[in-house]
């Protein structure tokens, strides 16, 4: 019920880390990604236990760095969605279920900040902020190797701080902080999902609070 907590423990310490990160299971135990400011990369850690009292060593996922990170299982592998700061929205998969190698990164979206990655119908998703616009991109095939064009969900987003799921009903729902509009000109917490239907399509709704 998390009436009571454990003593926070130390992940990693060298330089300055642990910028936007998340946590996932992954493979039974809890696993990190994270900017490495201090080195200007992409890490990655999963603990050695289920409980996360003890962790293994950070490995190192993006050298060019990576930030607004995201971590899912994506068909039995650990994947990250991420932001470059030079540019374009990434995503990289795991060569192996614990995430002890990785794959080679592959762009989903020219830039955009505000990541979350989930697993929508199978297939690896992630919605995204780009020049204050809330977007969706979809993967082409169930490990995310290629991907399609990113559909334009709210062109007043603003804000960011995107938050994808799949709701009971198999559609996808976002949640995001819309800012500056003309019909909400102090900002506001906007929700939208996918009509329900039996494929992918760009047609959201978007629900009024």
């Amino acid at each position: 019920n998390g009436t009571a907590w454990s003593a926070p423990v130390a992940v990693d310490t060298v330089g300055n880390v642990g910028r936007t990160c998340s946590l996932t299971v992954v493979n039974g135990q809890p696993a990190i990604s994270y900017e490495d400011f201090s080195a200007g990369t992409l890490k990655y850690i999963r603990a050695t236990d289920a409980n996360g009292a003890a962790w293994g060593t950070p490995v190192v996922v993006d050298a060019t760095q990576g930030w607004q990170t995201s971590l899912a299982v994506v068909n039995g592998r650990p994947a990250i969605g991420y932001a470059r700061p030079s540019g374009g929205i990434w995503f990289v998969r795991a060569n192996d279920a614990n995430g002890t190698a990785w794959g080679t990164p592959v762009m989903a979206g020219d830039y955009g900040s505000d990541i979350s990655l989930q697993i929508v119908n199978d297939t690896p998703a992630m919605t995204f902020i780009a020049n204050a616009r809330l977007q969706y991109a979809r993967a082409a095939d169930a490990n995310g190797a290629a991907w399609n064009s990113p559909a334009l969900l709210d062109a007043e987003a603003g804000g960011g701080g995107t938050s994808l799921i799949v709701l009971p009903t198999g559609v996808p729902a976002i949640s995001y902080y819309g800012q500056y509009s003309f019909s909400e000109p102090e900002g506001t917490l906007r929700f939208v999902r996918e009509p329900p239907q039996d494929s992918f399509d760009v047609n959201w709704i978007a629900l009024e609070p």
